[in-house]
């Protein structure tokens, strides 16, 4: 009798056998994607048709029907899943037990700790393949920070301890970092200043970001550090998002030709924002602003854009090593400082006045600078709020008020309407309900100019609005149970409105 020929397993049962034989690891990310590591970097399981085609070809040297991948990847999806194998993936930076790995390309990490930088050629974390990321050099000693500032036409001295502290700092991807605005007249090179962040620590395909309501998340997963460019007014939706992406955005999207699987990503990013003015005075996006004013460049000292860009690429190098060293020393030096008042960003804040102390410079230099900055932050927000605006106006002369909020607004308008065009100006509420929100948006402001704000729990009165310039905690202390501090309802306890 004939032997029968033996049957050949399809391709796909072929693909998994070798993808076994080869040992790839197979596990889920923190989203719980399928993965798998190739050279250092993990790529999901949907995106490993060319390896897969080329691990057929090197076993068969023939190539995969579409069919065979799709089915593969499903079997190799199913295992990942069933493996119990959870890592977190990183993009470009990660911070673990008190280090930052700090990806050059992939299977090229740099560790920074307290006792300096290297090579670490086996990193506890994993990083994701990011086809957009572009690789960096390696760093070399020899360089020193003050370098990276010699890039950029700063203004002051303060303006160049910020600037190097944010460049330092960027690095750390665990932590909030404010968004770095760099604004100035035409000429005094805010994109180039943007570009020396980008490019010392995040070159990718796409330099700038777009700003575009139905990818722009995707777009910022997609690489470290998000450059906006050129930009001198933002959507409020994006103001929105821009105050989340500095603390933690999260969001999904649907995958395409699928009928109800999500793609989750979840994400902080750091932030570069250029524009001849400041494109929001947003109490809550200037709080998280770190901004600088670049002065114009002379015309003598203008380069050629491609000189420019080869003195920077032959001398980068050396810039990573000096903010290597840099950010070694403020890894160092973070857990002796102590700050009496911390910023907004709070651990940055701490971060950045350990750099200062360990540059040299000294915490108290920091803390001078910084209520500067609160200052330009505190500026900002009055000029683009018209309530802020009314609300020191009309305090001028005024100890502690105490009106509901349709009689608060009356007295607003009574005191500031010719003064301030308060019937010319859209963004005044026009009535005592929406009085309130507004008032809330500017609190830090208001607290800055030394005006308390609160509302008062008073079933007769309807909850009244108060205004005091007495700041120090008394009988009347709003965070107490007898005030509703910052409430977001609009009615009394009562049912009535705030229009009483």
């Amino acid at each position: 009798m004939p032997e029968e020929k033996q049957k050949i397993p399809p391709v796909a049962d072929r693909l998994v056998h070798y993808v076994q034989d080869a040992e790839w690891p197979l596990f889920v990310d923190q989203h719980a994607e399928a993965h798998t590591l190739v050279e250092g970097q993990a790529v999901p399981i949907s995106r490993t048709n060319r390896l897969l085609t080329k691990l057929l070809y090197k076993h068969e040297e023939k190539a995969p029907s579409n069919d065979g991948l799709i089915g593969a990847r499903r079997v190799l999806d199913m295992l990942a899943h069933d493996s119990g194998d959870v890592r977190e993936l990183h993009t470009r930076a990660a911070f673990h037990e008190g280090a930052v790995l700090y990806q050059l390309s992939p299977g090229r990490v740099v560790r920074v700790d307290e006792k300096g930088w290297e090579i670490d050629s086996a990193p506890p974390v994993h990083f994701r393949a990011v086809k957009n990321l572009q690789p960096l050099p390696a760093p070399a000693a020899g360089g020193k920070l003050e370098d990276v500032a010699e890039w950029v036409n700063l203004k002051t001295d303060r303006d160049r301890r910020l600037f190097l502290t944010y460049v330092t700092l960027v690095a750390l991807p665990h932590i909030p970092r404010p968004i770095l605005q760099t604004t100035g007249v035409m000429g005094a090179g805010k994109t180039t200043a943007s570009r020396i962040v980008k490019r010392l620590w995040d070159p990718t395909g796409n330099e700038a970001v777009t700003i575009d309501r139905r990818d722009f998340l995707q777009k910022a997963a997609h690489c470290y550090i998000l450059m906006l460019d050129n930009q001198n007014s933002l959507p409020e939706w994006f103001q929105d998002t821009l105050c989340r992406l500095v603390t933690g955005e999260s969001d999904s999207k649907r995958i395409l030709y699928s009928d109800d699987e999500d793609l989750v990503w979840s994400m902080q990013r750091a932030v570069l924002l250029n524009g001849i003015n400041p494109p929001s005075d947003r109490g809550d996006v200037q709080d998280r602003t770190l901004p600088i004013e670049l002065e114009r460049l002379d015309k003598r000292d203008r380069l050629p854009e491609d000189d420019f860009w080869l003195q920077f690429s032959l001398k980068q190098p050396e810039l990573l090593g000096a903010v290597f060293d840099a950010l070694a020393g403020a890894l160092r030096a973070r857990h002796t400082v102590k700050l009496a008042e911390r910023p907004r960003l709070a651990d940055w804040g701490l971060y950045a006045a350990a750099l200062y102390e360990s540059q040299g410079w000294g915490v108290d230099a920091f803390v001078e600078d910084w209520k500067g900055v609160e200052e330009t932050q505190h500026q900002g927000t009055l000029d683009g709020s018209i309530v802020a605006q009314a609300v020191i106006l009309y305090m001028k002369d005024k100890d502690r008020v105490e009106l509901s909020a349709a009689k608060l607004h009356a007295a607003l308008v009574g005191r500031a309407e010719d003064d301030l065009d308060l019937k010319d100006d859209k963004t005044w509420p026009k009535t005592g309900r929406i009085l309130w929100k507004k008032i809330r948006e500017v609190t830090p402001l208001l607290e800055a100019h030394g005006i308390r704000t609160y509302r008062k729990n008073d079933n007769r009165t309807g909850r009244p609005i108060v205004l005091d310039t007495d700041l120090t905690d008394g009988d009347d202390n709003p965070s107490g149970p007898k005030y509703a501090k910052h409430t977001d309802d609009n009615t009394d306890d009562n049912g009535a409105t705030d229009d009483n």
